[in-house]
């Protein structure tokens, strides 16, 4: 898709995959909770800036016209926290500079996805 990596949080990315997540697999652990119907929208909120002003800020947030269910980035911080935990599985956190660099790391996780 053309997006860095570096420059993406985990919660944006979720949002960009969570229409993938069908019923059939997540209801194990989520109940009725349907994750593919979940658009990614910004929504706008009012923050207090150093100078104490409230200024409008926009926040992406996960939202089901149906439902009527938002999944904030504090929900899914939450959500991954415990599922990584109940599997002991914990992302690799990478950043890295250069494009030489980038390509070898991107190359050495295809030649270990290949190898699993």
């Amino acid at each position: 898709m053309g997006i860095d990596w570096n420059k993406i949080k985990s919660y944006e990315l979720f949002g960009m995959l969570v229409k993938s997540v069908k019923p059939e697999i997540s209801h194990i652990l989520f109940g009725d909770v349907d994750f593919s119907a979940f658009d990614l929208y910004s929504k706008t909120m009012v923050e207090t800036n150093e100078d104490g002003e409230e200024v409008p800020v926009s926040v992406p947030t996960l939202y089901n016209k149906d439902t009527e269910m938002e999944l904030s980035e504090e929900d899914y911080s939450l959500i991954s926290d415990y599922l990584r935990t109940m599997f002991n599985i914990f992302p690799k956190v990478e950043k890295v500079k250069g494009k030489l660099t980038k390509e070898s790391v991107i190359e050495e996780d295809r030649i270990n996805l290949m190898n699993r």
